[in-house]
């Protein structure tokens, strides 16, 4: 239970603080953020950090970061806002920017685009490499691309690595074993595989080199996002087996 405990903890905590990163750097060049949200599925909001609703969600996995788009326009108008808060929210932002910025998540440009999604890897990996050095978490998270994947198919090397893990925690040595956590967990979005942030990296870079933008057929990206729910789910239930024994 104190291995379940002390990853939750850990996860919570870099949830948020990439949920900050991707925030303040996405306003910051010109993303509206609508809503910040902990946990992923049907979720409530809980308070406002000025005019953005802070809401959490039923699973305990994940954050994200809701930026103004295309999509999230249809059927809306100015005139037409959910709720005085976010016609504040309205207010707020176009005192902020002038005319000619970009309003939709989608027209910024590829590399802004990056840049935002990638915020958060950023912040986290620094976080890392503050407790393991540069070298030791630049190492750990190129080795997690390849134990990721070998450990979902191979029951045997992911709980000896997941021990291995564990075991830094009875020594004492929590803050090496959250930053590994850390980096693994960056090895896993950074995973080239809608909807993690690596997909969408190349998904943006093919839309600046192809010089118009790049959308995913709908069966593909069905496929990769099923990928990605397979992979997590069989490494969710691996640690599990090794935190309940």
């Amino acid at each position: 239970m104190t291995l379940l405990f002390v990853t939750f903890i850990g996860t919570v905590v870099f949830s948020l603080w990439d949920l900050v990163a991707v925030a303040v750097v996405g306003r910051t060049l010109g993303a509206r953020p609508l809503e910040l949200g902990l946990f992923i599925g049907p979720r409530k909001v809980l308070f406002h950090i000025g005019t953005l609703p802070f809401s959490l969600g039923l699973i305990p996995i994940g954050n994200y970061v809701r930026f103004l788009s295309l999509a999230e326009q249809d059927g809306r108008s100015d005139q037409n806002l959910d709720s005085p808060i976010e016609r504040g929210a309205e207010r707020e932002w176009h005192s902020m920017r002038g005319p000619a910025e970009p309003r939709f998540f989608e027209q910024l440009h590829p590399l802004r685009r990056i840049a935002i999604i990638l915020s958060g890897a950023v912040v986290l990996f620094i976080t890392a490499a503050a407790v393991l050095g540069i070298s030791e978490a630049t190492a750990s998270v190129l080795a997690g691309f390849p134990q990721i994947l070998r450990g979902a198919f191979d029951h045997d090397y992911a709980e000896q690595l997941l021990l291995g893990g564990a075991s830094l925690i009875p020594a004492g040595r929590i803050l090496e074993y959250e930053a590994v956590l850390l980096t693994k967990l960056l090895s896993v979005n950074l995973l080239p595989i809608l909807p993690f942030w690596g997909g969408y990296t190349v998904l943006y870079l093919a839309s600046m080199f192809l010089k118009r933008e790049v959308s995913v057929p709908g069966t593909l990206e069905s496929t990769s996002i099923l990928i990605a729910i397979v992979v997590s789910g069989i490494w969710i239930v691996r640690f599990l087996n090794v935190a309940f024994r």
